[in-house]
C-alpha cells in the first residue's frame, strides 16, 4: 500500500538541470540577437536618418533597446540560482529517506 502525507512531490533533477541548461542557452542566443539588432538600430540611427520626429524616436527606441543587454541573462541566472537553491532545500528537506 502507497501512503501520502497529502501531497507528492516528485524532483526530477536531471531534467531539471536541463531544463535551466535550455533556459541559459535561450538567454544567451536572445543576448546575441539582440547585440545584432542594437547594432543594427545604431547604424539606422547614424546613417539613415537624421532628423525629425522620426530621428527622434529612433534615437529613443534605440536607447530603451540597449538597456535590456544583460538583462535576459541576469533573469536566467537567477532563475538557475532560485531553482538549484529550491532543490537543495527538497535535498534536505526529504533527507530522512536516504
Amino acid at each position: 500500500m502507497h501512503e501520502t502525507i497529502g501531497y507528492d512531490l516528485v524532483v526530477a533533477e536531471e531534467e531539471l538541470q536541463e531544463e535551466l541548461e535550455q533556459i541559459y542557452t535561450r538567454a544567451v542566443n536572445y543576448e546575441e540577437a539582440l547585440k545584432l539588432y542594437c547594432k543594427l538600430l545604431k547604424e539606422i540611427e547614424e546613417d539613415s536618418v537624421m532628423e525629425g520626429n522620426t530621428a527622434e524616436n529612433l534615437k529613443a527606441f534605440y536607447a530603451e533597446v540597449v538597456q535590456l543587454k544583460g538583462d535576459i541573462t541576469e533573469i536566467a541566472e537567477q532563475i538557475y540560482r532560485t531553482a538549484s537553491y529550491y532543490q537543495m532545500e527538497i535535498d534536505a528537506a526529504d533527507s530522512y529517506l536516504y
